[in-house]
């Protein structure tokens, strides 16, 4: 449901301010039946989701959003159309009985082929398991203007590693042998040599990478992690800021505790943390703020807003200055072109 509220989040930004010509297409690469039951109340699935949203900003976008729903379970794609009138959606779409990968590479080639190309285009891929490919997600993020939300099944693939039975799938994830590295990791140790790996290999094709750990509701151990792929600096911002929004300000969801608060959690000051962190990492530097939101929005886990009132604090302090050029008062905070110079 996390997962999906997240989703829900950010997916109605994205139609609204990615571009302003020509279509847009929703790719649900891993569909499912378009519904699931919880505590014996049928919810939407991604397919729906992404339906409704389109259809609550028709009136507004003036553009086309094609959505096409892929899954290789007939029961599935049979039970999509049931879905989209349970919930009473009126949005049209294409429904194939595919393979994901199959599909979407034919799909590229014959477009290279025509000498076309695929409109902006959110994929969502989220697999029952870890049979993925990472030179087709590549291909995925070739696609201009366009952002993967991939479920990266860690606890799956943590038991994977250790199997010995699936090491070219291992290989073709991950798309080199390092994941043998970890092996005889444990732990924590284990875990960050794995999400790292992944990161680094995703950051070789796609400027922003940001995995969201997502733990089991009843434990505090990882189930998976939901890696947002983008090149634009916006829509990592404004990821980051649609999962803390949902999750207490925290970008992972930790289950059975998320609820809770902690003297710590009342205490902390994540703007004076910022504060240190610039002062420590940008001294003497002359960067605008897009520059600095660049180095930091998907290496930390501060959100950009915060990082923004960070400056603003330093500036007031005398300890940097914001020459503005995006923003015009002086007591704002400073955003996009704006200059910051770290003394």
């Amino acid at each position: 449901m996390i997962k999906h509220q997240v989703f829900k989040s950010y997916f109605d930004k994205w139609v609204k301010i990615v571009g302003h010509a020509g279509a847009l297409n929703f790719i649900d690469c891993f569909g499912g039946c378009g519904m699931y039951d919880k505590d014996s109340v049928l919810h939407p699935g991604s397919p729906i989701i992404a339906a409704e949203v389109i259809e609550n900003n028709a009136r507004t976008l003036d553009r086309d959003c094609c959505i096409t729903i892929l899954d290789t379970d007939k029961r599935c794609t049979d039970n999509i159309p049931h879905a989209f009138k349970y919930f009473n959606c009126i949005c049209e779409y294409e429904l194939y009985n595919d393979d994901f990968d199959t599909y979407i590479n034919s799909l590229l080639t014959n477009l290279s082929n025509e000498g076309k190309k695929l409109y902006p285009t959110f994929f969502l891929v989220d697999p029952y398991g870890y049979k993925i490919k990472i030179n087709t997600i590549k291909r995925l993020m070739e696609v201009k203007n366009s952002e993967v939300y991939f479920n990266f099944m860690f606890n799956a693939v943590n038991r994977g590693i250790s199997s010995g039975k699936v090491d070219n799938t291992m290989d073709e994830l991950f798309g080199c042998t390092e994941w043998r590295d970890c092996q005889q990791l444990h732990g924590i140790e284990r875990e960050a040599c794995i999400i790292d790996l992944i990161r680094n290999q995703f950051k070789q094709f796609s400027r922003y990478v940001l995995p969201y750990r997502i733990c089991f509701p009843a434990i505090d151990r990882t189930y998976f992690y939901m890696i947002h792929l983008t090149n634009h600096i916006r829509g990592c911002e404004i990821m980051k800021a649609c999962f803390a929004e949902l999750n207490h300000g925290k970008i992972e969801y930790i289950g059975k505790n998320q609820n809770q608060s902690f003297i710590f959690d009342l205490i902390e000051d994540p703007v004076q943390e910022i504060e240190s962190y610039i002062c420590t990492n940008f001294k003497k530097l002359r960067l605008s703020f897009d520059e600095l939101l660049d180095k930091m929005i998907d290496t930390t886990p501060y959100l950009g807003k915060d990082i923004s009132f960070a400056v603003l604090n330093l500036y007031n302090n005398n300890l940097a200055n914001i020459v503005r050029v995006s923003s015009m008062r002086q007591s704002s905070k400073p955003t996009k072109k704006d200059i910051i110079e770290i003394y």
